[in-house]
């Protein structure tokens, strides 16, 4: 089953300010908002589900009860990253179609292509914590929260690439040049990771500005399981963000 991609409380303040009747208030959501497009990737994701293609699921850990602002600000979270794991996927398969007809000789097959799908090696991983959830992960990779993810007021969301990119990143051939780094008859994962990567950025630094969010980088280094983690909340100035976070902290590394 697909999470629920916003919670009902937010769907009844829009029903009541609209005036709609209560089954019109979840289409009143998305067609005020352009969210539209999550309806249909829920339906799209049944479809593949039933297709045996790996649906996207968000785990999200919280340590109380949020109150109505926060449970707003998760829903907008939670919009951002199943989109992006969408456009992720779409960019995925571009790349893999791409790589395996430019070579005959190239193992990359179009069964090779399935299973990826089928396992979910094709999207993203993202994960969500808030208040002590998002301390104690931050405290058990080696970096201490601070600020806002430290009071409780953000929230924590991390970001793994697919288990084969994450694992054999430095296969990348194509982009290097450099011929020792895959071997024979093995798949260049680490091409396929830096052609996918730009979705991510564009997630972080467009997607999220437009639903109010900033996402500021708190992690120096990529591990493996976790290659970003962001700090996430209301963008409360935009000219301080901007250069404080933004110009500051850039996540294109």
């Amino acid at each position: 089953m697909v999470e629920p991609i916003v919670s009902e409380g937010v769907i009844r303040r829009f029903g009541r300010a609209t005036g709609g009747k209560p089954g019109d208030a979840e289409a009143m959501v998305f067609g005020l908002t352009g969210r539209d497009r999550i309806l249909e990737a829920e339906a799209n994701a049944r479809m593949e589900s039933a297709q045996e293609v790996a649906v996207f699921r968000l785990p999200v850990y919280l340590s109380r009860q949020l109150n109505p602002d926060e449970t707003e600000t998760l829903d907008d979270i939670k919009i951002i990253l199943h989109e992006t794991a969408g456009m992720y996927r779409e960019r995925m398969h571009e790349v893999l179609e791409n790589y395996r007809s430019g070579d005959d000789g190239n193992p990359l097959t179009p069964e090779i292509i399935a299973k990826l799908s089928r396992k979910g090696y094709d999207l993203p991983r993202f994960s969500v914590y808030h208040g002590a959830k998002a301390v104690r992960f931050l405290d058990e990779a080696g970096v201490p929260a601070t600020g806002l993810l430290e009071k409780g007021d953000n929230f924590l969301v991390v970001f793994a690439k697919p288990k084969p990119l994450d694992r054999f990143w430095y296969r990348d051939d194509t982009t290097f040049g450099d011929k020792q780094s895959t071997p024979p008859g093995a798949i260049e994962w680490g091409h396929f990771s830096r052609q996918v990567m730009p979705v991510i950025w564009e997630m972080k630094d467009f997607q999220a500005p437009e639903h109010n969010l900033q996402f500021a980088r708190q992690t120096n280094e990529h591990t493996p399981g976790l290659y970003y983690a962001w700090s996430v909340g209301r963008m409360k100035d935009w000219d301080i963000w901007i250069a404080t976070e933004y110009y500051g902290n850039s996540d294109e590394s």
